[in-house]
């Protein structure tokens, strides 16, 4: 990446940022970044902002990192159930969209 298109993504992200923290989200630069680019990606805003609201709702994890085979076939398990669950999201929302079905 050249240093001006460099500066102006790090300017974009804190603009973001600062816009989050007025709007206390609670999402730290690095979530904002992942998310900004999963946009760019293709993503659907809409269908990573549920991905986002339902992560709001699981408990907390006791320990940042999975540390037993256990923790770590769950952490696994969890982020493959949110992957499949991010593309029902999507495919639910462009069909939305083109039927105009949102209620």
């Amino acid at each position: 990446m050249d240093p001006e298109a460099a500066r102006t993504a790090r300017e974009s992200l804190e603009l973001v940022f600062q816009m989050s923290n007025i709007l206390d989200l609670g999402l730290d630069r690095h979530t904002l970044s992942v998310l900004i680019a999963l946009c760019d990606h293709g993503l659907n805003p809409e269908a990573l902002a549920a991905v986002v609201k339902e992560f709001r709702k699981e408990p907390p994890l006791t320990s940042s990192t999975p540390t037993t085979p256990s923790d770590k076939r769950k952490a696994s398990e969890y982020r493959r159930a949110m992957k499949c669950y991010c593309h029902k999201a999507d495919i639910k929302i462009v069909t939305n969209l083109r039927t105009g079905g949102f209620t």
